[in-house]
C-alpha cells in the first residue's frame, strides 16, 4: 500500500513538473525578450527633433553594456532583438561619425532604457555638422 502510494506521488510530482516546464515554455512564445530601434541621425535645423530633412547616418557603432554591438543601417536606423526586460545602457561610438560630424551634446553619448518585457523600446542619438 505504501509502495503504490509514494509511486502514485512520484507520478503526480512528474506529471506536475511537466505541466510547470511546458507553461515555461509557453510564456516563451509569447515573447518575454524584448527589442530596442533606433536611428542615429544629423539635426539639420539644431531643433533636437527628427524632421523629414534630418537625414540618417550610416556606419555609425552602438554598443550595449553587455557587448552587443550594432552597426546603423543605410538611412541611420538600427535595431537589437532579443534583449531580456529591464534596464540597459546603449553607447554610441563617436570614433565612427562620419568626417564633420559630432554628437549634438555629450548627452547624446550614452543611453538608458528600461525595457519592458516583451516590449519594444525607442533610443535616437542625435549628431550635427561640426561648424
Amino acid at each position: 500500500m505504501i509502495i503504490r502510494l509514494l509511486f502514485f506521488i512520484s507520478l503526480l510530482f512528474i506529471l506536475l513538473s511537466d505541466y510547470s516546464v511546458a507553461f515555461e515554455r509557453e510564456n516563451n512564445i509569447f515573447g518575454l525578450e524584448g527589442t530596442i530601434l533606433g536611428k542615429v541621425y544629423l539635426d539639420e535645423n539644431n531643433n533636437g527633433y527628427q524632421d523629414e530633412e534630418d537625414r540618417g547616418i550610416e556606419g555609425v557603432v552602438i554598443i550595449m553594456e553587455n557587448g552587443i554591438i550594432v552597426i546603423t543601417g543605410p538611412e541611420g536606423k538600427y535595431s537589437i532583438t532579443n534583449i531580456k526586460g529591464g534596464f540597459h545602457v546603449l553607447k554610441l561610438d563617436d570614433w565612427t561619425l562620419p568626417p564633420g560630424i559630432v554628437l549634438i551634446s555629450e548627452d547624446e553619448r550614452t543611453k538608458f532604457i528600461n525595457l519592458p518585457a516583451g516590449g519594444s523600446g525607442h533610443v535616437d542619438f542625435i549628431v550635427k555638422e561640426d561648424l
